[in-house]
């Protein structure tokens, strides 16, 4: 059976941090628009407005994504709130209509529910990044009165001057989070129209590298010389133009073992980017990945630890679970691996082949099967071409080779 997010989740009493300074849970804003479609666009603005906070040194910031299920149910906000321990909850609304944008948020009080503080932003979509930075602000502000004028530079940063740019660069993020090959060379043509819009917006570069990267990691390119070329042509640029940004640094960090064959430059970004902000993550969460890819099972779960501690309950935390399984499977504790898969369902390709090869180790071969027919469903890199990406320690890939022999020894004893 698997274990309930309860049991991956910290306690409250752990978050030292949150006792340390003011604390705040951003949780989903309401999309009211016309088009449900924009949910998206309104997604995207929580996200930059969590990225905006986190940059204020004196708040802890706990990010509660696109949706809130604890054992697979919906929790109130104070709830979500209360059960992260954290002191304050901002919740709110997005409506996007024409070439206008209005937020409107709350402050609430976790202890007594009372609402703090409410307010209403209307701005333009050409100047929605003004409009994101004076709601971070406003919100600290009311939290922590006396806010370092260093911290209040860093959160005005911008990524785009071009509205038209940042709203290919959200559809492509959403796209990509589904991790097939259709929507990843789709997200992929997106963010090229919006790289032509503005040139130098550097996240859009650094997930397209990062894209890029995930296309020759599954052999879904009939070109695989100049995939890679163009990848790492957008690595460079993006580090020229915004290697100064931590979700930059980490999108390039990612996106740099695939594209150049070794892990050195990739590490090093991904400290820089912890040390510029050390409260994402998204930063931590990616440095759980690379050390998996790495063959550091235990760096990789200290990493991704403290991703769910700062983002305990959205859709990233789900990533961090997947790969904290991937690293548990490392370790060989087939078991915990599984169980922890089957806490979360987001999947990448290697995900069903290691999961193929846990099943083949823990003699459930029928299981096993499956996952296997579903990773060459969406892989077109070879079990060897995998092994050689995500398992570089020789013990890792004798670990994954013997689940998948014995599962294929058990289903076909006679071959």
């Amino acid at each position: 059976m698997a274990p309930s997010h309860s049991s991956v989740l910290p306690a409250p009493q752990l978050y030292v941090a949150a006792a340390l300074k003011p604390s705040i849970a951003v949780l989903p804003f309401t999309n009211l628009s016309n088009d449900p479609e924009q949910q998206y666009f309104t997604d995207g603005m929580v996200e930059e407005i969590v990225g905006a906070l986190s940059r204020f040194k004196s708040l802890f910031v706990v990010a509660a994504g696109a949706r809130i299920e604890i054992d697979g149910r919906a929790m109130a906000p104070l709830d979500a709130a209360r059960r992260v321990g954290v002191r304050y909850l901002l919740e709110g609304s997005v409506r996007k209509a024409a070439a206008r944008v209005r937020i409107s948020v709350n402050l609430i009080d976790v202890e007594d529910g009372f609402c703090l503080w409410s307010d209403r932003f209307d701005d333009t979509l050409e100047d929605v990044f003004a409009l994101q930075d004076n709601v971070a602000q406003r919100v600290a502000g009311v939290i922590e009165p006396t806010l370092q004028d260093v911290d209040v530079r860093r959160a005005s940063q911008r990524p785009t001057d071009h509205m038209g740019a940042y709203d290919l660069y959200l559809r492509a993020d959403t796209l990509f989070r589904s991790f097939t090959r259709g929507d990843t060379l789709l997200a992929i043509d997106l963010l090229d129209r919006a790289i032509e819009l503005d040139p130098d917006f550097a996240l859009a570069l650094a997930h397209s590298a990062v894209c890029h990267r995930q296309v020759l990691d599954y052999a879904w390119s009939s070109d695989a010389a100049a995939t890679r070329k163009r990848g790492l042509e957008l690595a460079e640029r993006a580090l020229a133009v915004g290697g100064v940004d931590e979700k930059v640094l980490a999108h390039v960090a990612v996106s740099l073992p695939g594209l150049e064959g070794r892990m050195e430059r990739a590490l090093a970004l991904i400290e820089r980017a912890k040390i510029i902000n050390p409260g994402s993550s998204f930063v931590w969460l990616i440095g759980g990945t690379l050390h998996i890819r790495a063959g550091d099972p235990d760096r990789a779960r200290e990493h991704l630890g403290i991703s769910m501690r700062l983002d305990p309950l959205s859709r990233a935390s789900e990533l961090s679970r997947m790969y904290e399984a991937m690293a548990l499977f490392q370790q060989g504790q087939f078991n915990e691996a599984l169980a922890m898969f089957r806490s979360t369902s987001l999947r990448l390709p290697v995900s069903y082949a290691v999961l193929a090869s846990i099943h083949g180790s823990l003699d459930s071969g029928a299981f096993g099967i499956d996952e296997l027919a579903k990773f060459r469903a969406e892989s077109q890199a070879s079990l060897a071409d995998l092994a050689a990406i995500w398992f570089h320690e020789p013990t890792h890939r004798s670990i994954f080779f013997d689940g998948i022999g014995r599962l294929e020894a058990s289903v076909w004893p006679m071959r």
